[in-house]
């Protein structure tokens, strides 16, 4: 049983003229998406993609992308994204260990740089629509699909592969249908093994607790190249009827145009996303469509901006992890606002969480903080071809440990506190620096924040924390450091504030806080300990 051909067959039945797609001016119905993903897995086939192989994909968000991603999933084939900012060494070192055997490759817009990168990698590769490669370095890799200056994907594809007659073999909810490689922080990216059946499961799930339905069109900014994008998008709009709204590559403006002008019903992202619409200067609630529903991971005061200044009244907080593939707790539909701010909401019947001791492994009480673990069927079939690293992960029990802090309520909601590391050491005390996060974002004009610790003599380390003020607003420093002395304790405010522009950010919206610290060692020790050397 192939659950997505069974998915895109009934949608085609139920509703064909109801569009399943838009992005960049390209759109499609369900009754058009159907065939066209048959005959792209057709095509395929035909230059010899088979169950099992790795099926890269280096695009921004495009219909190719979302087509493509499941095409690969009708033939059992397992599709790996590659995150359009990775640079030559990341590229190198996953397209190798993913033993790729297909690489689809960036269509027109996009810079000639992915052309010139591959070009010093695989010997004989050309900037054309199709390559046949014969690489030593990558001994899997048979064909790189793509070209810069070109109409898309789909063309391409339909222009090498020659008759479309034929058949496949359908592949099963057990086949590995996503390889979704982690952002790697102290060593490279782990490829994370997900099946058909745990990242549809996983993506109706969540829909369910969002109340997504046919009659809806989701909006996204995030990239389908991480889970967020091809799993809690592409596939939770898919098991419901629903339709997607998307840009090839996020623009905060340019967001809030798509939002006004198509009027979708449900939106998506990471609080970053939201952060920016509700900053946005040229926002006017007059012509914000009216949207109740959605998801998202965010701080207290993030949702309660997006609640209240967006009117999205039933947004959805969440908590998870590309390892369980990826949604762990979601809010309930019915849950009041102050619930769906302060916690990320309960797991699902089918699945587990549990607070650990992170030495000892002992179960913790409710409202005690400890590591998160998590079982059930969304756990990852494991990391590929690095079992010790997956024996780290998993343990005997089938106990996913997910490396992250938080606590579950009285009521079984899960409270996240973030990253396990991402705890300051300050004279003695453990200081969470999300915690200092969300003092800082509930300052009306602080737009992003971000802390991170720095060396002092005394204490050990001190907060410093990272300041992006909103637009046409004015604050110092001392104003910040008040700020905070007046709502947490001592040891936690931060010793140095300072201002940025702009946060460094990944493709899908995230602070790099790896930059932060960089440049915190650099040039804030001196002004938080100038004895310091």
């Amino acid at each position: 049983m192939n659950i997505v051909r069974e998915i895109l067959e009934d949608a085609a039945k139920k509703e064909p003229d109801k569009r399943a797609f838009l992005a960049d001016s390209k759109e499609i119905c369900y009754g058009d998406l159907a065939p066209l993903v048959e005959e792209l897995a057709l095509r395929m086939h035909g230059l010899g993609v088979r169950r099992g192989d790795k099926v890269a994909i280096l695009s921004p968000n495009s219909l190719d992308w979302f087509a493509i991603q499941l095409a690969v999933a009708e033939l059992g084939a397992t599709l790996v994204p590659l995150n359009t900012r990775f640079k030559k060494m990341e590229l190198q070192y996953i397209l190798k260990q993913s033993d790729a055997a297909t690489l689809f490759l960036v269509e027109r817009g996009a810079s000639k740089a992915y052309f010139e990168t591959l070009a010093e990698l695989i010997q004989g590769f050309e900037e054309c629509g199709y390559n046949a490669v014969d690489s030593t370095e990558f001994p899997r890799l048979r064909h790189v699909i793509g070209g810069w200056r070109l109409t898309g994907l789909i063309d391409v594809l339909r222009s090498v592969s020659g008759a479309v007659d034929g058949s496949f073999p359908l592949s099963g909810p057990e086949d590995v249908v996503l390889m979704q490689y982690t952002s790697g922080t102290t060593s490279f990216p782990k490829g994370v093994m997900l099946s058909q059946g745990q990242v549809v499961r996983n993506a109706f799930n969540l829909g369910e607790r969002v109340g997504l339905n046919s009659e809806d069109v989701l909006f996204s900014s995030l990239p389908f190249a991480h889970v967020g994008g091809s799993v809690l998008t592409n596939l939770l709009a898919l098991t419901h009827g629903a339709g997607i709204l998307t840009m090839g590559r996020y623009d905060p403006k340019r967001a809030l145009e798509l939002i006004e002008n198509h009027r979708p019903t449900a939106v998506n992202g990471i609080d970053t996303h939201f952060i920016d619409l509700y900053t946005n200067p040229a926002l006017d609630r007059a012509r914000f469509p009216p949207v109740t529903k959605g998801w998202m991971v965010g701080s207290p005061e993030v949702v309660r901006h997006v609640i209240e200044d967006l009117g999205i009244s039933r947004i959805t907080n969440v908590y998870g992890l590309s390892e369980a593939s990826p949604n762990v707790t979601s809010s309930l539909p019915n849950d009041p606002a102050d619930v769906r701010c302060n916690t990320h909401g309960k797991t699902y019947p089918d699945m587990e969480v549990r607070i650990v001791d992170p030495q000892s492994g002992r179960p913790l009480p409710p409202n005690v903080s400890g590591e998160i673990i998590v079982r059930g069927y969304s756990v990852m079939e494991g990391y590929y071809n690095k079992p010790n690293e997956t024996a780290a992960a998993i343990d005997r029990e089938g106990w996913l440990h997910s490396g992250d802090r938080g606590f579950l309520n009285e009521d079984g909601y899960l409270v996240f506190e973030g990253r396990i590391k991402d705890v300051l050491k300050v004279g003695g005390e453990n200081v969470s620096a999300l915690e200092v996060e969300n003092v800082l974002l509930s300052h009306p004009n602080v737009k992003l924040a971000a802390v991170v610790g720095v060396p002092y003599r005394r204490l050990g380390e001190v907060c410093c924390a990272y300041v992006e003020l909103r637009e046409g607003t004015d604050t110092s420093e001392d104003q910040i450091i008040k700020f905070c002395a007046q709502r947490i304790a001592s040891f936690k405010v931060p010793r140095v504030v300072r201002f940025v522009k702009a946060m460094p950010m990944t493709e899908s919206g995230k602070i790099q806080k790896f930059k932060l610290k960089e440049d915190a060692m650099s040039s804030a020790v001196s002004a938080v300990d100038p004895k310091r050397k």
